[in-house]
C-alpha cells in the first residue's frame, strides 16, 4: 500500500515538474514586448512601418495566446501555439529584435526622471495655490502632475516615444507655471 502511494506520489510530481505551467512564462515577455514595440510605430508613416506594425501585432497575439493558456490548453495545441509564436517573434526585424531585453537607454531614463521630478512640483504647487490646482479649460497643476506622472510612467516602461511624452509633459508644466502670480 505504501509502495503504490509512493509510486502514485511520485508520477504525481514527475507531471507537475514537467508541465508547462511551471516552466518562466517567455511568451508573456514576447507579447508584452511586441505590444510596447507596437505602440510605437506610426503605421501611417510607410509601407515598411506598416508591415513591422503588421508582425509585431501578429507577434502580440500569437505569444498573448500560448502564455494565456499556458495551463489550459491540451500539450499539442500549446505546442502548435507556443510555434507560432516563436516563430512570428524570430520573423520581426533585426533592429527590433535588438531591443528585446536590452537596459533602457541613459536619455529615457534622464528624461523619466525629469518628468518625474515636474510632476512632484506641480503636487507641490497644487497644494501651495489651491485656486490654479484645478481648472477645466486652461492648464492647472494637477493636470501637469497628471501629465507628467503619465510620461515618466509610459517612458521608463516602454521606452518608446520619449519626444511625445515629455513635450506633452513641459506643455502642461510651461502652461501651469505661466499662471503662477507675479
Amino acid at each position: 500500500m505504501l509502495r503504490r502511494i509512493s509510486i502514485v506520489f511520485g508520477f504525481m510530481l514527475m507531471c507537475a515538474a514537467s508541465s508547462p505551467g511551471f516552466a518562466d512564462d517567455s511568451f508573456k515577455a514576447k507579447g508584452d514586448f511586441c505590444r510596447q514595440q507596437m505602440a510605437g510605430i506610426d503605421r501611417r508613416a510607410s509601407t515598411e512601418a506598416l508591415e513591422t506594425f503588421s508582425q509585431l501585432n501578429r507577434c502580440e497575439k500569437f505569444c498573448s495566446t500560448a502564455s494565456a493558456e499556458q495551463n489550459s490548453a491540451p500539450l499539442d495545441q500549446l505546442a502548435i501555439r507556443e510555434q507560432r509564436c516563436d516563430t512570428a517573434f524570430a520573423g520581426l526585424p533585426a533592429e527590433v529584435l535588438s531591443r528585446f531585453g536590452a537596459a533602457p537607454d541613459a536619455d529615457d531614463l534622464s528624461a523619466a526622471s525629469e518628468a518625474s521630478a515636474r510632476a512632484e512640483e506641480c503636487r507641490a504647487l497644487a497644494t501651495q495655490y489651491p485656486r490654479l490646482a484645478n481648472d477645466r479649460r486652461g492648464p492647472s497643476f494637477n493636470k501637469c502632475s497628471n501629465a507628467c506622472d503619465d510620461a515618466a510612467m509610459r517612458i521608463e516602461d516602454a521606452g518608446y516615444d520619449v519626444a511625445g511624452y515629455a513635450a506633452a509633459c513641459e506643455r502642461e508644466y510651461t502652461g501651469a507655471m505661466s499662471r503662477l502670480p507675479r
